[in-house]
């Protein structure tokens, strides 16, 4: 994936690391969405975090649905502001004044994610941080395919 690709080459010696473990399936949905979902949650793992901290991008199959998720060692973000991240506008009182912006990121992935039929959300990390994942359907194509090959 570019998002990928070009979140390494602006990291500046950060560790970035993928976790795919499997083969992975097509998603229902437009890459031009997803490669801005995921552009966008990679900048604000990058812009709330230290840099001497990892970034980690898991995708893994759930059934019919893909799971990702874009992980950061960040500050976090207090319980109570959690839904509130995808709102449009809205900045953390706990760290939106650490880096600049002005608060669409999120509300875009939001829009984004639910334009190709998924769902996204924000969750706090044990021992500091965020999470934020979203899942996607897998590609019916693909699902056909797998299942006229037989079981793996």
């Amino acid at each position: 994936m570019h998002a990928v690709a070009e979140a390494h080459e602006h990291a500046g010696g950060r560790q970035i690391t993928v976790d795919a473990r499997q083969t992975l399936p097509a998603v229902s949905g437009d890459l031009t969405y997803l490669e801005q979902i995921l552009r966008n949650l990679l900048a604000n793992a990058e812009k709330y975090s230290r840099r001497d901290t990892p970034i980690t991008i898991s995708v893994a199959r759930r059934g019919r649905r893909m799971r990702f998720a874009v992980s950061d060692r960040g500050a976090g973000i207090p319980a109570d502001e959690l839904k509130r991240v995808f709102t449009p506008f809205f900045r953390s009182t706990a760290n939106g004044h650490e880096a600049p912006g002005v608060g669409i990121g999120l509300a875009v992935c939001k829009r984004l994610v639910e334009a190709i039929g998924g769902r996204i959300r924000a969750t706090p990390r044990p021992g500091g941080g965020t999470e934020f994942g979203f899942t996607l359907a897998v590609d019916r194509d693909w699902l056909q395919a797998g299942a006229a090959m037989g079981p793996s």
